[in-house]
């Protein structure tokens, strides 16, 4: 059994931390009771093995009460998306070397972030420079839109993280994504809609 005060991993920092550890054939298994993240708790399971120089292994993870800009800020250098986020994560993976693992690496993913706002776009705006024959003139970029509840489902395979659907849900109005990215690059490709309803 593991406590600590304070656990870095990469560029994470992870606050009160208490953690079990145990290896029984050939297996080594770590379960996180808790550990604070950010400000947020997180928990998760490891189990891991290694086979004929090849290595297998597997993560179960739960994040509730994250703040995200500031998690988002420090991890990955984006600052444009507030809110307090809860998800859950599987992922699975084997290979013989690091490359094998990342190529290998498959799983699926759950996100919400709830009374939050994100940056580029002012949708409110938006619905005010609406002509009366439904198109749009004027900037519409710049500004920053509240929302109430932002959720959505992800998948892992072939180091690419596709989603079927993101949901962005406000006052007056709704967005729908779709989109991919590679897990190892700072691309993004996404398709959506924007729902506004004029008062």
């Amino acid at each position: 059994r593991i406590s600590a005060a304070q656990v870095l991993l990469g560029s994470a920092r992870l606050g009160r931390t208490a953690a079990s550890a145990t290896i029984r054939d050939d297996r080594l298994n770590l379960s996180i009771g808790e550990a604070l993240l950010y400000g947020g708790r997180l928990s998760a399971s490891l189990s891991a093995s290694l086979q004929d120089q090849a290595a297998s292994g597997s993560l179960q993870a739960r994040i509730d009460g994250l703040p995200v800009r500031a998690a988002l800020s420090d991890l990955f250098g984006i600052g444009h998306l507030d809110g307090i986020g809860s998800g859950t994560l599987s992922l699975s993976a084997h290979g013989t070397n690091w490359n094998g693992l990342m190529t290998s690496l498959t799983g699926s993913g759950k996100a919400t972030v709830a009374d939050g706002s994100f940056d580029g776009v002012n949708v409110s705006a938006l619905s005010q420079q609406i002509t009366a024959d439904g198109t749009m003139s004027g900037n519409l970029l710049g500004g920053s839109t509240k929302f109430t509840e932002a959720e959505g489902t992800f998948t892992i395979d072939a180091d690419q993280v596709a989603t079927p659907g993101i949901q962005v849900t406000g006052s007056g109005y709704q967005i729908n994504l779709t989109g991919e990215a590679p897990l190892q690059a700072t691309s993004l490709s996404a398709r959506g809609d924007l729902t506004i309803q004029r008062a």
